[in-house]
């Protein structure tokens, strides 16, 4: 199979959809994934991204057909994934591409916590793609629907509250944008098992046609937070940073 040889970075692998990373490449990725590691299950998970739903059909039909359960987690965040696959004790794919801008899709892939697939494994995955030399195994996977209900959500809760004490934080105020979170609406939230947390809603009318995100860093090269903001329009990104830095100075 012909496949763009730069889409498999040194731990994980990503590409602009669909034209350097399509549903059949997906497909194929699948198959070579269980063929790799010669496994009969496998978590996973998906993002936020329009074209998350298409190449997590096309993955997990490979899984199947590679003779792999697919234990399905849904839309979920990154961390919970990792949560998830060290919780059911399996390898895992996830559907995203992290940071990249949206035309991007991705895995990002887990031989078993804590270890990633990740260095000449993926030019392993690679290589199995690129000649279709895939295991042929005598069983059909199956789709495992419920195995969020087994991970997922409040024992990610639950661990992550372990490792901090609770008792000494006070109230958070969180910014968030709402097109391009998995958390719910804005305000549906207003405590999580004694944080108490305030929720600014900072998103734009979906009729509206336009779309802005955005995110804030530290630098990596001086003592400072970093804001970037991205938009459809010069004016819409200076609106919405202008509300965003409001907040963040706690200014009226």
């Amino acid at each position: 199979m012909q496949v763009n040889p730069d889409i498999f970075k040194a731990n994980d692998i990503r590409g602009t959809y669909p034209d350097a990373l399509d549903d059949a490449v997906a497909y194929a990725i699948g198959r070579a994934f269980v063929t790799l590691l010669k496994v009969n299950k496998v978590v996973v998970g998906r993002d936020i991204r329009l074209s998350s739903p298409p190449m997590f059909h096309a993955l997990t039909q490979g899984l199947m057909d590679a003779g792999a359960d697919v234990l399905n987690i849904g839309m979920v965040s990154t961390d919970q994934y990792y949560y998830a696959c060290a919780t059911l004790n399996q390898a895992g794919i996830m559907v995203t591409a992290s940071h990249n801008p949206p035309e991007y899709g991705g895995f990002k892939m887990v031989k078993q916590m804590p270890e990633i697939l990740g260095g000449d494994m993926v030019q392993d995955l690679r290589n199995i793609v690129e000649t279709e030399d895939f295991a042929r195994l005598n069983r059909h996977g199956k789709m495992i629907e419920r195995a969020r209900e087994i991970a997922l959500p409040e024992g990610f809760t639950e661990k992550v509250l372990s490792l901090i004490d609770v008792d000494a934080l006070t109230p958070l105020k969180v910014i968030m944008e709402e097109i391009a979170h998995i958390f719910g609406k804005a305000g549906e939230v207003e405590w999580m098992d004694g944080v108490s947390i305030s929720f600014d809603n900072f998103s734009v009318p979906s009729s509206s046609g336009h779309r802005w995100h955005f995110n804030v860093r530290p630098s990596n090269t001086e003592p400072l937070l970093r804001l970037n903001v991205e938009a459809t329009s010069r004016e819409l990104m200076e609106q919405q940073r202008d509300a965003v830095l409001k907040v963040i100075r706690r200014e009226s």
